[in-house]
């Protein structure tokens, strides 16, 4: 199968185009097609409404970015394999697209702008490619491709562009009339790695504004002449050699800055390294000495619960003993009272007895005096019954006698 050949481009979209980020890619040539555009030409598209074309859409996904872009225009896409353009159907069922037959670009009608998105330099014979679009654009031509590719070419790449490569006029009377270079290495989401040239012919360029713009890196060629066109395209040429040679100088020096870089890095990164190891390490120590602290803690507050536990059940215990004491000493105090007047009463007895005791022994020894005083007068008295039942109130005798 030949590579870049019907065939060939059915096959990579029926297998691995999606793989390997071609719908990716699409949509970032697309966007940088858009944004290299001058703005002579955006006005120009919008101002009259021109229709679009994409030639070599693959699976279409730049046609609603370019229809977005100018969305006065009717935009359309068509490529030569039968399989992208099922998948365009599909993804983009708004948009019309269309297949190319293998005569390329001369079954489709005209079209006022026709885009052109890195697809020459898949072709040996793109000059030719190049005449037959030019054929059906009304306008403008917009090609967008490799710029200065380095060897070895992509696998699928046939040339590599360079600003003296461009035809200053095709066949079908467009001018060449814009040229810009840009570098896509360090784009946002970049697809391509290097850069992208994009050109501009014109059938009917609108008037210059001003005089044709010599930067090697954008030129103005509108209002020029084709012999003039080549002259520019020599000095921008010459320029961008210059311009490359500066730029390798550049790329060296940023080279050299981004080792530089890369050191300084990788140094903070060790100290980064070394900063979150100390922390954590201290980090580490603290959360040791705070588990211990907590544990020496928590181990004396349960010494002193344990302590304040017994002291409690050691008070209740004492309370219970002295409970028990004041229990002892009533009884023993009821018992004693009661002792106590039980030896009252005996008391009150002995009293009692000892008072009759003494009572006739009082009785007994006035008896005797009054018999002593009877003999002392001569006098004899009996006293009748025994002595112990006689009673005599001492208080009422008379012993004056």
């Amino acid at each position: 199968m030949q590579v870049n050949s019907s065939e060939y481009w059915d096959h990579r979209f029926k297998t691995d185009w999606a793989e390997c980020g071609g719908p990716h890619q699409t949509r970032f040539f697309a966007e940088l097609l858009v944004s290299l555009l001058p703005e002579w030409l955006k006005t120009d598209i919008r101002r009259r409404g021109i229709d679009i074309l994409d030639y070599g859409c693959a699976e279409g996904d730049a046609v609603p970015i370019l229809a977005d872009a100018f969305p006065g225009s009717d935009v359309q896409g068509a490529d030569v394999a039968v399989a992208a353009i099922t998948i365009a159907h599909e993804r983009h069922p708004d948009f019309r697209f269309t297949v190319l037959d293998e005569a390329g670009a001369g079954a489709l009608p005209k079209a006022g702008l026709i885009v052109c998105s890195n697809v020459l330099e898949h072709f040996a014979e793109w000059g030719a490619m190049l005449e037959a679009v030019g054929k059906i654009a009304r306008e403008h031509v917009v090609v967008l491709v490799p710029f200065r590719e380095a060897a070895p070419l992509a696998d699928e790449h046939m040339v590599a562009f360079d600003c003296d490569l461009l035809p200053p006029r095709l066949e079908a009377g467009h001018l060449l009339t814009y040229v810009a270079v840009i570098e896509t290495t360090f784009l946002p989401a970049s697809r391509w790695v290097g850069h992208q040239l994009l050109a501009v012919w014109s059938h009917s360029p609108p008037t210059p504004d001003s005089e044709a713009v010599l930067d090697p890196e954008r030129l103005d060629l509108r209002g020029l002449n084709e012999s003039e066109i080549r002259a520019c395209l020599r000095l921008a040429k010459q320029g961008l050699s210059t311009l490359s040679q500066e730029r390798g100088t550049n790329l060296q020096l940023r080279t050299q800055l981004r080792q530089q870089s890369d050191e300084a890095n990788t140094r903070i990164t060790e100290l980064n390294n070394q900063l979150i190891q100390t922390t954590t390490d201290l980090k580490n120590e603290l959360l040791r000495k705070t588990t211990d602290l907590n544990n020496e803690l928590f181990r004396t507050t349960t010494e002193l619960n344990n302590e304040i536990w017994r002291m409690k059940v050691d008070a209740e215990g004492a309370a219970g003993r002295l409970q028990n004491i004041r229990d002892v000493v009533s009884a023993h105090n009821a018992r004693l009272a009661a002792k106590s007047a039980e030896l009252q009463a005996q008391m009150n007895v002995l009293v009692d007895q000892h008072n009759r005791l003494m009572s006739k022994r009082v009785v007994r020894w006035g008896v005797r005096l009054v018999e002593v005083g009877a003999r002392l007068s001569g006098r004899r008295i009996t006293l009748p019954g025994p002595l112990g039942k006689v009673s005599v109130a001492i208080e009422s005798c008379d012993l004056g006698d």
